[in-house]
Protein backbone atom coordinates (compact mmCIF):
# COMPACT_ATOMS: atom_id res chain seq x y z
CA UNK A 1 0.00 0.00 0.00
CA UNK A 2 1.38 3.40 -0.98
CA UNK A 3 1.57 6.31 1.44
CA UNK A 4 -1.28 8.82 1.08
CA UNK A 5 0.43 11.70 2.92
CA UNK A 6 0.91 13.74 -0.25
CA UNK A 7 -0.92 11.56 -2.76
CA UNK A 8 -3.59 13.27 -4.86
CA UNK A 9 -5.79 12.10 -7.70
CA UNK A 10 -7.14 14.00 -10.68
CA UNK A 11 -10.30 12.54 -12.20
CA UNK A 12 -11.14 13.89 -15.65
CA UNK A 13 -14.89 14.00 -16.23
CA UNK A 14 -15.45 17.09 -18.36
CA UNK A 15 -15.75 15.64 -21.87
CA UNK A 16 -18.86 15.71 -24.05
CA UNK A 17 -18.45 12.21 -25.55
CA UNK A 18 -20.06 13.26 -28.81
CA UNK A 19 -19.02 10.17 -30.77
CA UNK A 20 -20.99 7.93 -28.41
CA UNK A 21 -24.17 10.00 -28.32
CA UNK A 22 -26.17 7.82 -30.72
CA UNK A 23 -25.49 4.75 -28.57
CA UNK A 24 -26.28 6.58 -25.32
CA UNK A 25 -29.46 8.07 -26.77
CA UNK A 26 -30.82 4.62 -27.62
CA UNK A 27 -30.07 3.29 -24.13
CA UNK A 28 -31.32 6.29 -22.15
CA UNK A 29 -33.80 7.89 -24.49
CA UNK A 30 -31.91 11.15 -24.10
CA UNK A 31 -28.45 12.59 -24.63
CA UNK A 32 -25.92 12.60 -21.83
CA UNK A 33 -22.12 12.35 -21.61
CA UNK A 34 -20.82 8.79 -21.45
CA UNK A 35 -19.15 9.30 -18.07
CA UNK A 36 -22.60 9.79 -16.52
CA UNK A 37 -23.99 6.70 -18.24
CA UNK A 38 -24.29 3.17 -16.84
CA UNK A 39 -23.14 1.13 -19.82
CA UNK A 40 -22.42 -1.96 -17.72
CA UNK A 41 -24.42 -2.60 -14.55
CA UNK A 42 -26.14 0.15 -12.60
CA UNK A 43 -23.19 2.45 -11.90
CA UNK A 44 -22.10 5.20 -14.26
CA UNK A 45 -18.56 5.21 -15.66
CA UNK A 46 -17.67 8.11 -13.37
CA UNK A 47 -19.01 6.22 -10.34
CA UNK A 48 -16.99 3.16 -11.35
CA UNK A 49 -13.89 5.36 -11.62
CA UNK A 50 -14.39 7.04 -8.25
CA UNK A 51 -15.03 3.73 -6.48
CA UNK A 52 -11.84 2.36 -8.03
CA UNK A 53 -9.65 5.39 -7.28
CA UNK A 54 -10.84 5.75 -3.69
CA UNK A 55 -9.36 2.38 -2.85
CA UNK A 56 -5.94 4.03 -2.86
CA UNK A 57 -6.61 7.79 -2.64
CA UNK A 58 -8.93 9.31 -0.01
CA UNK A 59 -11.78 11.49 -1.37
CA UNK A 60 -10.41 14.59 0.36
CA UNK A 61 -7.36 14.35 -1.92
CA UNK A 62 -9.28 14.07 -5.18
CA UNK A 63 -9.87 16.83 -7.69
CA UNK A 64 -12.75 15.86 -9.99
CA UNK A 65 -12.93 18.11 -13.04
CA UNK A 66 -16.42 18.33 -14.54
CA UNK A 67 -18.10 20.66 -17.01
CA UNK A 68 -20.35 23.22 -15.37
CA UNK A 69 -23.09 22.47 -17.90
CA UNK A 70 -23.13 18.84 -16.69
CA UNK A 71 -23.76 19.63 -13.02
CA UNK A 72 -27.36 18.34 -13.28
CA UNK A 73 -25.99 14.79 -13.55
CA UNK A 74 -23.91 14.99 -10.37
CA UNK A 75 -26.55 14.28 -7.68
CA UNK A 76 -27.09 10.76 -9.02
CA UNK A 77 -23.33 10.04 -9.14
CA UNK A 78 -21.57 11.75 -6.24
CA UNK A 79 -21.45 10.77 -2.60
CA UNK A 80 -21.54 13.48 0.04
CA UNK A 81 -17.82 13.09 0.83
CA UNK A 82 -16.89 13.90 -2.79
CA UNK A 83 -18.81 17.14 -3.25
CA UNK A 84 -15.96 19.31 -1.98
CA UNK A 85 -13.64 17.71 -4.52
CA UNK A 86 -15.50 19.00 -7.58
CA UNK A 87 -13.89 21.59 -9.86
CA UNK A 88 -16.27 23.12 -12.39
CA UNK A 89 -14.76 23.96 -15.77
CA UNK A 90 -16.77 26.85 -17.27
CA UNK A 91 -15.95 25.82 -20.84
CA UNK A 92 -14.65 22.67 -22.53
CA UNK A 93 -11.04 23.48 -23.37
CA UNK A 94 -10.03 19.81 -23.62
CA UNK A 95 -7.70 17.77 -21.46
CA UNK A 96 -4.69 20.09 -21.16
CA UNK A 97 -6.78 22.81 -19.54
CA UNK A 98 -8.68 20.40 -17.27
CA UNK A 99 -5.49 18.80 -16.00
CA UNK A 100 -3.77 22.10 -15.28
CA UNK A 101 -6.91 23.45 -13.61
CA UNK A 102 -6.67 20.57 -11.14
CA UNK A 103 -2.87 20.80 -10.89
CA UNK A 104 -3.05 24.47 -9.94
CA UNK A 105 -5.49 23.70 -7.12
CA UNK A 106 -3.38 20.84 -5.80
CA UNK A 107 -0.15 22.84 -6.02
CA UNK A 108 -1.84 25.70 -4.14
CA UNK A 109 -2.75 23.35 -1.28
CA UNK A 110 0.18 20.90 -1.30
CA UNK A 111 3.34 21.87 -3.23
CA UNK A 112 4.90 18.49 -2.38
CA UNK A 113 2.02 16.55 -3.90
CA UNK A 114 2.35 13.37 -5.92
CA UNK A 115 -0.50 13.15 -8.42
CA UNK A 116 -2.13 10.39 -10.43
CA UNK A 117 -4.40 11.20 -13.37
CA UNK A 118 -7.46 9.05 -14.10
CA UNK A 119 -9.83 9.46 -17.06
CA UNK A 120 -13.43 8.69 -16.08
CA UNK A 121 -14.61 7.27 -19.40
CA UNK A 122 -12.42 4.19 -19.85
CA UNK A 123 -13.52 0.64 -19.19
CA UNK A 124 -11.19 -1.35 -16.96
CA UNK A 125 -11.57 -4.99 -16.01
CA UNK A 126 -9.51 -6.68 -13.28
CA UNK A 127 -9.56 -3.50 -11.20
CA UNK A 128 -7.48 -4.77 -8.29
CA UNK A 129 -4.72 -5.84 -10.65
CA UNK A 130 -4.88 -2.48 -12.41
CA UNK A 131 -4.53 -0.61 -9.11
CA UNK A 132 -1.43 -2.65 -8.31
CA UNK A 133 0.13 -1.23 -11.47
CA UNK A 134 -0.93 2.27 -10.40
CA UNK A 135 0.76 1.81 -7.03
CA UNK A 136 3.96 0.62 -8.72
CA UNK A 137 3.96 3.78 -10.86
CA UNK A 138 3.48 5.95 -7.77
CA UNK A 139 6.38 4.24 -6.02
CA UNK A 140 8.63 4.78 -9.03
CA UNK A 141 7.68 8.48 -9.24
CA UNK A 142 8.47 8.95 -5.58
CA UNK A 143 11.96 7.62 -6.18
CA UNK A 144 12.48 9.43 -9.50
CA UNK A 145 10.60 12.73 -9.08
CA UNK A 146 11.83 14.30 -12.33
CA UNK A 147 10.08 11.71 -14.49
CA UNK A 148 6.50 11.12 -15.56
CA UNK A 149 5.32 7.49 -15.55
CA UNK A 150 2.60 6.26 -17.88
CA UNK A 151 0.70 3.01 -17.71
CA UNK A 152 1.04 1.44 -21.16
CA UNK A 153 -1.52 -1.19 -22.09
CA UNK A 154 -0.45 -4.22 -24.12
CA UNK A 155 -2.49 -3.75 -27.33
CA UNK A 156 -4.79 -6.29 -28.93
CA UNK A 157 -4.99 -4.51 -32.30
CA UNK A 158 -3.58 -1.59 -34.32
CA UNK A 159 -6.17 0.94 -33.16
CA UNK A 160 -5.57 4.42 -34.67
CA UNK A 161 -7.95 6.09 -32.19
CA UNK A 162 -5.55 5.61 -29.27
CA UNK A 163 -2.35 7.25 -28.21
CA UNK A 164 0.70 4.99 -28.68
CA UNK A 165 3.88 4.73 -26.62
CA UNK A 166 7.10 3.38 -28.08
CA UNK A 167 9.29 2.00 -25.28
CA UNK A 168 13.02 1.68 -25.70
CA UNK A 169 15.10 -1.30 -24.62
CA UNK A 170 16.53 0.79 -21.78
CA UNK A 171 14.79 0.46 -18.46
CA UNK A 172 15.15 1.06 -14.75
CA UNK A 173 14.42 -1.73 -12.31
CA UNK A 174 12.30 -0.66 -9.37
CA UNK A 175 10.84 -3.10 -6.87
CA UNK A 176 11.19 -5.97 -9.34
CA UNK A 177 9.39 -4.08 -12.12
CA UNK A 178 10.83 -2.74 -15.35
CA UNK A 179 10.10 0.88 -16.21
CA UNK A 180 11.05 1.53 -19.82
CA UNK A 181 12.40 4.80 -21.17
CA UNK A 182 10.07 6.16 -23.83
CA UNK A 183 11.43 6.72 -27.34
CA UNK A 184 8.40 8.57 -28.63
CA UNK A 185 4.73 9.18 -28.07
CA UNK A 186 2.17 9.29 -30.88
CA UNK A 187 -1.36 10.56 -30.36
CA UNK A 188 -3.94 9.01 -32.73
CA UNK A 189 -1.69 8.03 -35.66
CA UNK A 190 -3.10 7.07 -39.05
CA UNK A 191 -3.93 3.42 -39.59
CA UNK A 192 -0.67 2.65 -41.42
CA UNK A 193 1.45 4.14 -38.63
CA UNK A 194 -0.70 2.43 -35.99
CA UNK A 195 -0.01 -0.92 -37.65
CA UNK A 196 3.74 -0.22 -37.62
CA UNK A 197 3.60 0.73 -33.95
CA UNK A 198 1.65 -2.43 -33.16
CA UNK A 199 4.16 -4.59 -35.05
CA UNK A 200 7.03 -2.98 -33.12
CA UNK A 201 5.50 -3.92 -29.78
CA UNK A 202 4.39 -0.44 -28.81
CA UNK A 203 1.77 0.15 -26.11
CA UNK A 204 -1.54 1.96 -25.82
CA UNK A 205 -1.58 5.10 -23.71
CA UNK A 206 -4.06 4.64 -20.86
CA UNK A 207 -3.59 8.32 -19.88
CA UNK A 208 -3.22 7.05 -16.33
CA UNK A 209 0.04 8.57 -15.16
CA UNK A 210 1.91 9.35 -11.98
CA UNK A 211 4.18 12.34 -11.43
CA UNK A 212 5.20 14.94 -8.91
CA UNK A 213 2.89 17.92 -9.14
CA UNK A 214 5.71 20.44 -9.44
CA UNK A 215 7.32 18.40 -12.23
CA UNK A 216 4.14 18.60 -14.32
CA UNK A 217 3.75 22.30 -13.59
CA UNK A 218 7.25 22.82 -15.00
CA UNK A 219 6.32 20.84 -18.14
CA UNK A 220 3.40 23.17 -18.75
CA UNK A 221 5.64 26.19 -18.25
CA UNK A 222 8.00 24.81 -20.91
CA UNK A 223 5.48 23.52 -23.47
CA UNK A 224 2.08 25.13 -22.81
CA UNK A 225 3.03 28.54 -21.54
CA UNK A 226 -0.32 30.00 -22.59
CA UNK A 227 -2.13 27.83 -20.03
CA UNK A 228 0.58 28.19 -17.40
CA UNK A 229 0.48 31.99 -17.68
CA UNK A 230 -3.32 32.12 -17.58
CA UNK A 231 -3.34 30.42 -14.16
CA UNK A 232 -0.27 32.24 -12.83
CA UNK A 233 -2.31 34.50 -10.52
CA UNK A 234 -4.50 31.68 -9.20
CA UNK A 235 -3.03 31.80 -5.68
CA UNK A 236 -4.51 35.28 -5.26
CA UNK A 237 -8.02 34.02 -6.03
CA UNK A 238 -8.34 30.42 -4.87
CA UNK A 239 -10.32 30.23 -1.65
CA UNK A 240 -11.79 33.72 -2.13
CA UNK A 241 -15.16 35.03 -3.31
CA UNK A 242 -13.54 35.95 -6.63
CA UNK A 243 -12.36 32.44 -7.49
CA UNK A 244 -15.28 31.55 -9.77
CA UNK A 245 -14.94 34.73 -11.81
CA UNK A 246 -11.17 34.25 -12.12
CA UNK A 247 -11.60 30.70 -13.43
CA UNK A 248 -14.28 31.87 -15.86
CA UNK A 249 -11.93 34.52 -17.30
CA UNK A 250 -9.08 32.01 -17.56
CA UNK A 251 -11.15 29.52 -19.54
CA UNK A 252 -12.40 32.25 -21.85
CA UNK A 253 -8.89 33.05 -23.05
CA UNK A 254 -7.03 29.73 -23.11
CA UNK A 255 -7.09 27.60 -26.29
CA UNK A 256 -8.40 24.02 -26.45
CA UNK A 257 -5.40 21.70 -26.32
CA UNK A 258 -4.93 17.95 -25.96
CA UNK A 259 -2.69 17.01 -23.03
CA UNK A 260 -1.37 14.00 -24.93
CA UNK A 261 -0.60 15.97 -28.07
CA UNK A 262 0.64 19.21 -26.51
CA UNK A 263 2.49 17.87 -23.48
CA UNK A 264 3.24 14.14 -23.65
CA UNK A 265 4.49 14.23 -27.24
CA UNK A 266 6.79 17.10 -26.28
CA UNK A 267 8.32 15.50 -23.18
CA UNK A 268 9.15 12.00 -24.42
CA UNK A 269 12.65 12.33 -22.95
CA UNK A 270 11.08 12.66 -19.48
CA UNK A 271 8.67 9.74 -19.87
CA UNK A 272 8.89 6.21 -18.55
CA UNK A 273 6.26 3.55 -19.18
CA UNK A 274 5.17 0.56 -17.14
CA UNK A 275 3.87 -2.25 -19.31
CA UNK A 276 0.39 -3.38 -18.20
CA UNK A 277 -0.73 -6.90 -19.03
CA UNK A 278 -3.56 -9.22 -18.04
CA UNK A 279 -6.15 -6.44 -17.93
CA UNK A 280 -9.07 -5.68 -20.20
CA UNK A 281 -8.82 -1.96 -20.91
CA UNK A 282 -10.74 0.02 -23.48
CA UNK A 283 -11.27 3.68 -24.30
CA UNK A 284 -14.97 3.73 -25.06
CA UNK A 285 -14.73 6.52 -27.59
CA UNK A 286 -17.10 5.15 -30.22
CA UNK A 287 -20.11 2.85 -30.60
CA UNK A 288 -18.27 0.12 -32.51
CA UNK A 289 -15.67 -0.27 -29.75
CA UNK A 290 -18.31 -0.40 -27.00
CA UNK A 291 -20.37 -3.03 -28.83
CA UNK A 292 -17.26 -5.10 -29.52
CA UNK A 293 -16.30 -5.07 -25.85
CA UNK A 294 -19.83 -5.80 -24.63
CA UNK A 295 -19.94 -8.80 -26.95
CA UNK A 296 -16.59 -10.07 -25.65
CA UNK A 297 -17.90 -9.74 -22.09
CA UNK A 298 -21.17 -11.46 -22.90
CA UNK A 299 -23.22 -8.38 -21.97
CA UNK A 300 -26.53 -7.86 -23.75
CA UNK A 301 -27.04 -4.58 -25.60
Amino acid sequence: MVSTDHLWGIVLAGGDGKRLQEFIRKRYGTERPKQYSAIIGKRSMLRHTLDRVERIIPPRRLQIVVARKHRKYLPEVLKEREKKSILFAPENRESAASIYFALSHIYFRDPDAMIVIFPSDHFIGEEERFLQYVERAISFSNKYPDYVVLLGIKPTEANPDYGWIEPSKNFLNHEENRFYKVICFREKPNIEEAQKLYNKGCLWNSLVLAAKCDALVKKYRQHLECIYDAFKRSKSFYGTDDEEQFVKQVFEKIPPKSFSKSVLEEIADSLFVLRVEGILWSDWGNKAQVLKDLDSLGVAH
